[in-house]
């Protein structure tokens, strides 16, 4: 005991008090009655039992207060002080044994997802927990992609990362069609002469033709396999597009076979004259004339046969004699002849 305290004892006993009862925490008076004793007890002010009169520290302390950081009655600064206390004398008392707090926590936080575009938003929840998932698209080369939700959840990502507490992805990806450009102007799905290629996945140019080599828009269906031979895509054949019936024919009206209805020339062309110059109905000029088509289309029909007709029926004799009606001279081109006849 120190010298305060034998001080303190000794005026106590000058005022009539006749023992002292130290371990029972009271003083006897000589009338038997007793009288707290104030040399220990709880010194922290924020104590239930504090009492400025109390000299030493007994680790008693019992407090009133919501401990509980999940409740909103929860005061972080008041519970800082007190946890000083917790932290040298312990959560329990040394006497009882019971727990020195007595909660007065009424209004409990409600954790869960607060982001209104999550999958799993809780319209209940007063308290963020960071568990939020999404499901959209977030990849620019695809056609689902959705910048708007990509732009909401950016700040919540970057606050509780991509990734879930188990590791898993918090994002669910919708993509599925892939966004393909393409730099033909004349496709389904032209993206324009100057394009950024880094936005899509591939070049695929999609064209609409038609593909019935029967009209003449059937060439616009070649061009487009030409193209695609050194470029990636597909072709549909589309009757709509199919224009200008090709009938083949033979468009010559000098021909025998003339056809007013085509407007291709099939290179069927047949011609009726006389082409053999030993024939009086020889005709030179047609012969010149067809001899063009023959060049180009050969003499023959695709059966076989000749495109030229025979029409020769007078043929040519000759005679050297001087004295014959018919005399045609001393020198004669005999192959001009049919025969010598005097």
């Amino acid at each position: 005991m120190n010298l305060f305290k034998i001080v303190l004892l000794l005026f106590l006993a000058s005022c009539g008090m006749k023992d002292t009862n130290i371990l029972s925490g009271f003083w006897e008076n000589e009338d038997n009655t007793l009288i707290p004793d104030f040399t220990k007890g709880c010194k922290h002010p924020m104590g239930d039992n504090y009492d400025v009169r109390f000299l030493d520290e007994d680790g008693t302390c019992l407090f009133t207060l919501c401990a509980d950081e999940n409740f909103y009655d929860f005061d972080k600064s008041f519970y800082a002080e007190i946890e000083k206390y917790l932290k040298t004398h312990g959560r329990t008392h040394p006497k009882t044994g019971q727990d020195r707090i007595s909660s007065t926590c009424q209004d409990p936080k409600l954790f869960g997802c607060l982001h209104p575009d999550a999958t799993n938003f809780d319209p209940k929840a007063t308290e963020e927990d960071g568990t939020c998932t999404f499901r959209f698209c977030s990849n620019i080369k695809f056609q689902e992609y959705d910048p708007v939700l990509e732009k909401s959840t950016e700040d919540y990502i970057n606050k509780h990362g991509a990734f879930l507490p188990n590791g898993n992805s918090r994002i669910e990806s919708t993509c599925s069609k892939g966004k393909f450009y393409c730099l033909h102007p004349e496709s389904k799905n032209y993206s324009g002469s100057s394009v950024n290629k880094d936005e899509y996945i591939d070049e695929f140019c999609e064209f609409e033709a038609c593909g019935d080599p029967s009209y003449g828009s059937y060439k616009k269906y070649q061009e487009f396999k030409d193209y695609l031979k050194n470029h990636k895509g597909k072709v549909e054949n589309n009757p709509a597009f199919c224009q200008g019936l090709i009938v083949k024919s033979c468009m010559d009206q000098k021909a025998v076979n003339y056809d007013v209805r085509g407007n291709v020339d099939s290179g069927q062309c047949m011609y009726k004259f006389c082409a053999d110059p030993r024939y009086q109905e020889y005709d030179q000029s047609m012969k010149d004339y067809v001899d063009k088509y023959i060049a180009k289309h050969g003499p023959n029909l695709s059966n076989g046969k000749s495109r030229i007709i025979p029409d020769c029926l007078n043929g040519k004799i000759y005679c050297t004699n001087p004295e014959a009606d018919n005399f045609t001279g001393s020198t004669v081109d005999t192959t001009k002849y049919l025969d010598q006849y005097c």
